[in-house]
């Protein structure tokens, strides 16, 4: 009887079992691909009721009330670290696919999740304006279009009350928001800052059209309202569908220049979580990059998972967003990273290390000709003609307000180092006049434009007085310094070659001795005892003495000529270089380099006579341009902190060879 009993108790809980088969899941709506949920229902065997929320303040509400009958819920990292204080959630254990996540998004989110037991980052991404071009441009004439101005000047909205604005139903990031607009800390809980961005907000109120959560996705896409104050992902999909209604009018995001939030959404299981099992099984079938990649692809929210990148279409090229580094709010935490009311601080702003969707290239044709100073936005690309205009370099704007600036290009027109043939003062003139041969579009083989996610200005040129060359060093290290001040990244151009030793002072005295990739003809490390001469042979043999630069991680490619000092610096010649591929050498110098921050040099004369016929003295026997420029690009993972080009001149003896050669730029 007793066998038989088990026998019956083991029958009746098999029917039991299948029907426990279940996961519930409490989410945004619209926050899971369609068909990863189809696919994981169908590998797994599990059953998944999906119920959405339209606030935080109703998920909180679920989680720290406890038995709220869900297995993953999917909070901001502000509401995870809630949830964690409340003793709300349970640990998520070993996971199987964890290693696919973007490691630094991880350290983030750890500082509200200690060792990333409770949350796994699962989308981030920033609040910004979704917008209507041609309605704003036809209202607003001239008027930037990624400013929030344009909510809250009444001179601006009062324009646009007609074609409808509204703004995220988020209170504690749109009031995050008003505050850093005026100037304030965007967590302030001081009565007088908050009562300052009541007004702002009750300024804009009359010329608002709601205040809503999803609703203005189709709004935007149909025309019915022609600026959001949303998320990256909400415009991205109003872009589309805009798209793909073949509207007569295109839906762009802009990241707001006077900065805006960062956000991270999570998953976790509540601790009274009736199915943990399922829960555990689906975080981790999430953590695939072909699940998480189908996000993307289909609802344009960035995802979190750094092995997804090969998954991602291009099918958002459609969209026309701009995907621009975030100015990150002042004095902000990265603790409090999330979609409902964070920033990062802004050292952690800049690209992913595995770039969003919505990070297609772009170009915004509302510029303006001659860009050099007519352009309003530090970002983008825009079509110019490339016989016309204003030859600042890329046809970036000619600025030396470095506020809100990533990276500065200027130029040293400095060539009395020079040995024998001068000439590469017009280097600086010339590489921005061949330049805009290139800037009207992405740069092949590249599938992303720089300038989506550099701020990036044309500082003009280093002033010297020339009758006192004594002078020039300290006048172009000075001129240095000053641009790193500003917490900007320097891309210089030449000029003959001496340049990058007053450079050197100016970098190592703001980050330390550098490591340093010098791609040239000649090791310019001949000595010089007494150190008074201004020579382009001496510079690195000053700067390995004076510790500007740390000759173990340092490295010097394409040489062709002979030292037998070497200094300490590794040297790939041009025999080793010709013997390996560009992928081999590259690694090489990445081993080289390690995790050191980086001045990259390249002169002139690393590149064959036959393709550079400008340079003196020429050095034959080099590789071709597009070698070089694939040994560049394949260093993408050192950190470059400045870069130099120079040696450029005018032809002489082939007067119709080109100053440029193609293709023109190594971004990475």
């Amino acid at each position: 009887m007793r066998l038989a009993a088990s026998v019956l108790l083991l029958a009746c809980a098999l029917p039991l079992q299948a029907e426990e088969r279940v996961l519930n899941i409490y989410n945004w709506a619209d926050y899971v691909a369609p068909q990863a949920l189809e696919r994981f229902q169908r590998e797994r065997g599990i059953r998944v009721k999906y119920d959405t929320f339209d606030s935080t303040e109703v998920l909180d509400s679920k989680l720290l009330t406890g038995r709220s009958g869900y297995d993953v819920v999917f909070p901001a990292s502000s509401g995870l670290a809630r949830a964690i204080k409340a003793k709300a959630l349970q640990p998520l254990g070993a996971l199987s696919n964890a290693g696919n996540l973007d490691p630094e998004l991880l350290a983030k989110l750890a500082s509200v999740d200690p060792g990333n037991r409770y949350g796994v980052p699962y989308t981030w991404g920033t609040v910004g304006l979704g917008i209507n071009r041609q309605a704003l441009e036809r209202r607003l004439p001239g008027v930037a279009l990624d400013s929030l101005d344009l909510l809250f000047k009444p001179e601006y909205a009062g324009k646009l009350k007609d074609c409808g604005i509204a703004v995220l139903d988020s209170p504690q990031e749109v009031i995050a928001i008003a505050l850093n607009y005026l100037g304030k800390d965007p967590y302030s809980n001081a009565p007088a800052d908050l009562e300052a961005a009541r007004q702002l907000l009750a300024q804009l109120q009359p010329n608002l059209r709601y205040v809503g959560s999803g609703r203005h996705i189709d709004d935007l896409a149909r025309g019915e309202i022609c600026l959001a104050l949303t998320y990256t992902g909400d415009a991205g999909m109003a872009a589309a569908r805009a798209a793909e209604a073949q509207q007569p009018f295109e839906v762009l995001f802009r990241i707001p220049r006077e900065g805006t939030l960062i956000w991270f959404d999570t998953m976790a299981i509540p601790v009274e979580a009736p199915h943990p099992e399922a829960a555990r099984a689906f975080i981790d079938f999430m953590l695939q990059p072909e699940a998480i990649a189908e996000l993307t692809n289909a609802l344009y929210f960035a995802n979190a998972n750094a092995a997804a990148t090969p998954c991602w279409t291009r099918r958002c090229a459609a969209t026309r967003t701009s995907t621009r580094r975030p100015r990150c709010a002042p004095g902000c935490s990265p603790s409090r990273s999330s979609r409902s009311g964070s920033s990062a601080s802004a050292p952690a702003c800049g690209p992913p290390s595995a770039p969003s969707i919505e990070e297609t290239p772009t170009m915004d044709h509302s510029f303006d000709n001659d860009q050099a100073i007519t352009r309003d936005s530090l970002y983008g690309t825009a079509a110019e003609p490339t016989y016309a205009g204003i030859t600042s370099f890329m046809r970036r704007r000619y600025s030396r307000d470095l506020r809100g600036v990533d990276l500065v290009v200027s130029g040293v027109p400095f060539d009395t180092a020079t040995t024998n043939r001068p000439g590469s003062r017009f280097g600086p003139r010339a590489i921005r006049a061949a330049s805009v041969q290139s800037a009207w579009a992405r740069h092949f083989p590249w599938e992303f434009d720089p300038f989506d996610l550099l701020a990036c200005v044309d500082y003009g040129d280093c002033y010297f007085d020339h009758g006192r060359p004594e002078a020039v060093p300290a006048a172009i290290q000075a001129h240095a310094e000053q641009i790193l001040a500003a917490g900007c990244a320097l891309l210089t151009l030449g000029g003959d070659h001496f340049i990058s030793y007053p450079l050197l002072k100016a970098h190592a005295k703001q980050h330390g001795p550098l490591a340093l990739i010098h791609f040239d003809a000649h090791s310019d490390t001949w000595p010089d005892e007494e150190g008074a001469r201004i020579d382009h042979g001496t510079m690195f043999y000053h700067a390995a003495r004076e510790g500007l630069v740390d000759p173990a991680h340092s490295v010097q490619v394409g040489l062709r000529t002979t030292n037998d000092d070497v200094m300490g610096f590794a040297v790939l010649d041009a025999r080793e270089v010709h013997r390996s591929t560009p992928a081999q050498i590259a690694e090489r110098i990445r081993a080289r380099v390690g995790e050191q921050p980086v001045y990259l040099t390249f002169d002139i004369d690393c590149l064959d006579p036959a393709f550079a016929p400008a340079p003196a003295p020429r050095c034959a026997a080099a590789c071709p341009a597009t070698r070089r420029w694939r040994y560049c690009a394949a260093c993408a993972a050192s950190t470059w902190w400045a870069w130099t080009w120079w040696r450029w001149r005018r032809p002489t003896t082939t007067p119709r060879s080109p100053p440029w050669p193609a293709p023109p730029w190594p971004w990475r």
